[in-house]
């Protein structure tokens, strides 16, 4: 939609881009459920596992993403649509935030990931932005913003008390880069594109985060920023 009213794309770039996303989703997705199926227990047990229950949130969070492009040709699908994706993503946040209120989750094993779930508020509020939900929207903006920082708490915690991450899991740390990027999306979509002090604050976060991974990027030769982030701050400038 912004490709379309900024530089002027053909709208059948954009719909083929979300036909084809939409389709690896749901193939993924049901490809996933129905292997749940035949192994009773498994979609729980990944959900209790502390280094794989924050990836169970992936596919609402995906799902959400594509939203506000199917309300432009089906708006009211769009919300019952996206009405279950908000649901099912709230019942596995209360999920995983309920195993580490119980102590079921090691600190040790809190990895990268785990701002995908707790940070998805402002992917959220894009989402219900894009269907004109806009005081949802703000409400989105909001549990997000606390999850975020909670989260950050307790992972910069994990990163000074405990070992270093494993080598592979480097690259991951691009995602605190990319949580505030995309936390100023939602708040720039939810107040009309507007500059105010929230925006001043999270660029300030954003440019600090941006100095970190340029450090992490110099001192270890395998760190890469990751997709999201890079894409995530490029267009938290553009807007």
């Amino acid at each position: 939609m912004e490709a379309q009213a900024v530089a002027g794309a053909p709208a059948w770039a954009g719909d083929t881009a979300y036909t084809g996303a939409a389709v690896a989703w749901l193939i993924l997705t049901v490809a996933h459920l129905a292997q749940g199926l035949r192994r009773p227990g498994m979609l729980g047990a990944d959900l209790r596992n502390p280094v794989t229950g924050p990836l169970t949130a992936y596919p609402p969070v995906v799902g959400m993403l594509m939203v506000p492009h199917l309300g432009l040709y089906a708006h009211t699908a769009a919300e019952w649509i996206c009405g279950v994706f908000v649901a099912t993503l709230m019942l596995l946040v209360a999920a995983m935030l309920t195993n580490l209120f119980r102590g079921d989750v090691p600190l040790a094993a809190v990895h990268p990931g785990y701002f995908l779930p707790y940070a998805a508020g402002s992917i959220t509020s894009i989402a219900l932005d894009g269907i004109g939900a806009r005081t949802a929207a703000l409400t989105a903006v909001g549990a997000g913003l606390f999850l975020w920082v909670v989260l950050s708490a307790l992972f910069f915690t994990r990163l000074a008390t405990q070992e270093a991450l494993p080598a592979a899991a480097t690259p991951l740390l691009s995602v605190l880069l990319a949580s505030p990027a995309i936390a100023g999306i939602a708040w720039f979509a939810a107040h009309e594109n507007r500059i105010d002090p929230i925006i001043d604050a999270l660029a300030g976060v954003i440019l600090l985060l941006i100095l970190v991974q340029v450090s992490l990027f110099r001192f270890d030769g395998h760190h890469r920023c990751g997709g999201q982030a890079a894409s995530a701050v490029s267009y938290s400038a553009v807007r």
